[in-house]
């Protein structure tokens, strides 16, 4: 094995050498600090000591650092942390000496982040910036975060805070020194103050894939692999796989079948552990929630709401003996066997999404974690599809139409809320096997969702009675204005009880929601023409302020269809008036409702010249009206101060 001594200029200067490029596998950089951490913060404090000391005369030979070269592109994987910091002293030193220009911000800019765009913009950004020190504003970090390219966002980012902190920690070690430094670390290497050893993976005779089984030699388990080691420990010195055949036991299956499970779909197979992790993590959010107490309330939803934050602070102790064993039937409902075809290809959302892709997601939300838990427990309840069970396929889809429904129509986004909805879901899961039935048969005790749940109930006991309707629901229920919830439609047809379900007339309603209500496309002018001719005639008042500009009150004509769901479909007043003109287009286009409208005596001239397009709406979203009536100003913008901005209508 060869170990070559590199300068950092040495080696990001090499020809061969196209980019270092931070790999995605690794964590964020916090050598800088990380928040308030401050055992963080001193170790970086130290490096950096270390690093002005061999500046001064004290050469440096840092441990050594390891890659990955294919293709130019060198990818560290151990050393990130020491690479960082040495990119920003090299750029510090550059700016401050006078040396950054064109050819040195070029080699610079071959340094990269993959773990973030914004890790990586920043690093580009910066090798360019050239800040001369008469320019500063307070700190160095303050300086650069007020420059014009320097995007807010990155704030969020912990390795561009942490690069931040460095540069500040960087220039106060070198705070009055007046040397030179830039010839000596880029000079020969072997004069320069700060080197290290370096060989690439392909000279130790290892590859990439190999790197996440290896504790030796410098290479650094990922955080997967920690947990993986202290929750053997813990299986072990618990005896929960006692009596089991070491195949069964969690130490070879999380290296086997469970790693074979998501290996197998993951898109990007090197994230396999984060996404395992992940999963883990969230069926310890599921555990807390199903074994929920009042009594350790607090304490419940402290765990939930961390692990939901951040999957790598899953531990061995989120586990009893009995999440121990709910965590590994759950890894094994989705686990192929026999002729089945497999929990992760099971259960497909609408959009062709693997449910177990939600476990892939770098952030999920809390109700991301619902629906996980609703496939999961489908899958421990039902077992695995095998070819051809059309029964199988028909509860699965209709088990996840009703989780769907409750989950978007209800809101879930707090350790509280959460633990309500896996309640709910959980009771649910009895009937999941054939939920219409038995939600037509039961009687719901979990109180998360109520409406929604109580329509659900409805929808059940309507196409139980008549499994003809099932096609006019779901279709109604899957129009973007909808999303599940159909109530506003039922209120429409009258439906309030099994009964009095009229299929065609929801069948001609869903046509017309389909068509002319696409929540993203804006309210039409012949829309609002005719939504003037329905109950007061009085449509915008549905929300009101005052204009001083112009000394009246100040209306709402609209803009986008989402607003007729926030205002009129979900609003027990103002519903009326959209379900009646919903009823007369069934009939007739809107401009035909508006055209053979029959004006009433002392309706403001304005309002009917609106009505029979003899003055045009223009698509205006606003309307200013005076206390007596005797016109109208149409606006397309909520606060408009000049009369250029307005049309009269008389």
């Amino acid at each position: 094995m060869r170990f070559d001594k590199q300068s950092f200029w040495s080696l990001i200067s090499s020809p061969e050498i196209k980019s270092i490029t931070i790999p995605i596998i690794q964590r964020a950089y916090t050598q800088g600090g990380r928040g308030g951490d401050e055992v963080v913060r001193s170790k970086g404090q130290r490096f950096v000591t270390r690093l002005v000391a061999a500046l001064r005369g004290e050469p440096l030979l840092l441990d050594f650092i390891y890659g990955s070269l294919s293709g130019g592109v060198m990818s560290p994987l151990d050393g990130q942390q020491r690479l960082t910091t040495l990119f920003l002293l090299h750029w510090y030193v550059a700016r401050r000496e006078g040396k950054l220009d064109a050819a040195v911000s070029g080699t610079l800019r071959k340094f990269a982040y993959e773990t973030r765009v914004s890790a990586r913009d920043f690093c580009a950004q910066l090798s360019m910036c050239d800040i001369p020190s008469e320019a500063w504003r307070g700190t160095l970090s303050a300086t650069i975060r007020n420059q014009r390219w320097f995007m807010l966002s990155w704030l969020a980012d912990p390795s561009v805070e942490s690069m931040l902190g460095m540069l500040d920690m960087i220039d106060a070690a070198m705070s009055g020194d007046t040397a030179t430094y830039w010839d000596a670390l880029t000079g020969d290497v072997g004069r320069c103050p700060v080197t290290f050893c370096f060989t690439s993976l392909e000279e130790m005779g290892l590859t990439d894939d190999l790197y996440i089984k290896m504790n030796a030699r410098g290479l650094e388990l990922t955080p997967f692999e920690k947990f993986k080691a202290a929750f053997n420990s813990k299986v072990d010195k618990c005896g929960w796989d006692a009596g089991k055949a070491v195949t069964a036991t969690f130490a070879h299956r999380i290296d086997t079948v469970w790693t074979d499970l998501f290996w197998g779909i993951c898109e990007q197979p090197h994230l396999t552990d984060r996404h395992i992790q992940h999963f883990v993590a969230a069926m310890a959010m599921n555990y807390y929630a199903k074994s929920y107490r009042p009594e350790s309330r607090e304490q419940a939803e402290q765990h939930i709401q961390q692990l939901a934050g951040d999957a790598t602070t899953v531990n061995p102790d989120d586990f009893t003996e009995d999440a121990y064993a709910y965590l590994t039937a759950c890894l094994d409902a989705y686990v192929p066997h026999g002729d089945a075809d497999g929990g992760a290809a099971a259960w497909e959302m609408s959009d062709g999404q693997r449910f177990l892709n939600l476990a892939y997601k770098d952030k999920m939300a809390y109700p991301d974690y619902v629906l996980l838990f609703a496939q999961t427990e489908y899958l421990m309840r039902q077992g695995q599809r095998t070819d051809g069970d059309d029964r199988w396929d028909r509860a699965c889809d209709d088990w996840q139409r009703v989780v769907n429904n409750i989950v978007r129509n209800s809101t879930i986004d707090s350790p509280a809320t959460f633990v309500a909805a896996i309640t709910l879901v959980g009771e649910l899961a009895e009937g999941c096997g054939d939920i219409y039935p038995w939600l037509a048969t039961h009687t719901v005790n979990a109180r998360h969702a109520g409406k929604q749940v109580r329509q659900e109930i409805l929808k059940a006991r309507i196409i139980v009675a008549d499994d003809a309707n099932r096609e006019a629901i779901h279709a109604t229920e899957d129009t973007a204005f909808c999303q599940g919830d159909i109530g506003f439609p039922l209120y429409c047809i009258g439906c309030d009880a099994p009964g009095n379900f009229d299929r065609d007339r929801l069948q001609k309603l869903q046509e017309i929601i389909a068509s002319d209500l696409d929540p993203d496309a804006p309210v039409t002018d012949d829309f609002k023409r005719a939504l003037l001719t329905v109950g007061g005639n009085d449509y915008y008042n549905v929300w009101g302020s005052w204009s001083y500009n112009f000394g009246c009150a100040k209306r709402w004509l609209l803009d986008y269809n989402e607003d007729l769901y926030d205002c009129f479909a979900s609003n027990d007043y103002w519903r009326t008036y959209l379900r009646d003109l919903l009823l007369q287009r069934m009939e007739m286009s809107y401009a035909g409702i508006a055209d053979s409208y029959a004006i009433p005596d002392g309706m403001p001239r304005w309002k009917a010249k609106l009505i029979k397009g003899k003055s045009k709406i223009d698509g205006a979203t606003y309307i200013l009206i005076p206390d007596d009536q005797s016109y109208c100003l149409l606006s397309w913008q909520q606060r408009p101060k000049w009369d250029d901005q307005v049309k009269k209508v008389k």
